[in-house]
């Protein structure tokens, strides 16, 4: 064999090693054709979506906290098919850019904004309907002061000091919201001007708008040491409330009806 002879055959032998593994055009689904390349040994099919300059498609997942990033991200990458997705018990709402439209689409690109409760939320919901000494009511207050948009603080602060007990006994008391009373039986005398209601202004989830909620105040008398209570009235309609309304500012911006 000459010297041409034997580049003809190296030339030939590698002109066969590359159209072994050189990507062919196959259609994984009729209309749906995909770039795949045989690779030796055992001639695995790999798909070359990670190996190009840029992807086909998108395919990423993002969760977001914040309601006006979520609908800037939609309104950014919307497309025809996209829907929208709430789930109430799990205080989320999902969106799925290239969900299917008239034809099927692949479904890969998805934000979900994650409403996790405020700090505030917490504080208040944790601490419903658990009782506590007038000092440590009295802190409580005090730590959480900027919730509260009714009673005046210097005098609700000053009416938790001043609470005045009589003899010993075990008994429960709704404070009066009207005025000052004295609340009597054979056993105690309790004197006292709180309102039956602390009128509160709290984020429900974080980055929210506030919302208005009462919590309905109880003292209670055990061997003659006053505690207090309080009970939030109607926590969960808030939380309905806020996911609705979370909801139709959404719908407004985007245009997209949400799937609830």
């Amino acid at each position: 064999m000459d010297k041409d002879e034997n580049t003809n055959y190296v030339e030939t032998v590698r002109d066969l090693a590359f159209a072994a593994v050189a990507p062919i055009t196959h259609e994984v689904e009729p209309g749906r054709p995909e770039e795949v390349m045989l690779l030796p040994p055992g001639y695995t099919v790999a798909n070359l979506d990670g190996r190009r300059k840029l992807p086909r498609r998108v395919e990423v997942s993002k969760t977001l906290q914040s309601l006006d990033s979520f609908i800037e991200y939609i309104n950014e990458f919307k497309q025809a098919g996209t829907a929208i997705f709430g789930d109430r018990e799990g205080h989320t709402i999902s969106c799925t850019i290239d969900y299917h439209d008239v034809n099927p689409d692949w479904c890969a690109h998805k934000v979900t904004l994650v409403n996790k409760p405020s700090t505030a939320w917490q504080i208040w919901t944790t601490n419903n309907k658990q009782r506590k000494t007038q000092r440590a009511f009295l802190h409580f207050i005090q730590d959480n002061i900027q919730d509260i948009t009714d009673p005046d603080h210097a005098t609700l602060i000053e009416e938790i000091k001043n609470v005045k007990i009589g003899k010993k006994g075990s008994r429960e008391i709704k404070i009066s919201h009207s005025s000052e009373s004295s609340n009597k039986n054979s056993d105690i005398e309790v004197t006292s001007g709180l309102p039956e209601f602390l009128s509160l202004a709290i984020e429900p989830w974080r980055h929210s708008k506030h919302y208005a909620l009462l919590a309905r105040v109880y003292m209670h008398i055990e061997n003659d040491e006053v505690q207090y209570s309080y009970q939030l009235i109607n926590p969960d309609r808030i939380i309905d409330h806020i996911f609705q309304d979370y909801i139709g500012e959404i719908e407004a911006a985007t245009s997209i009806a949400t799937y609830v």
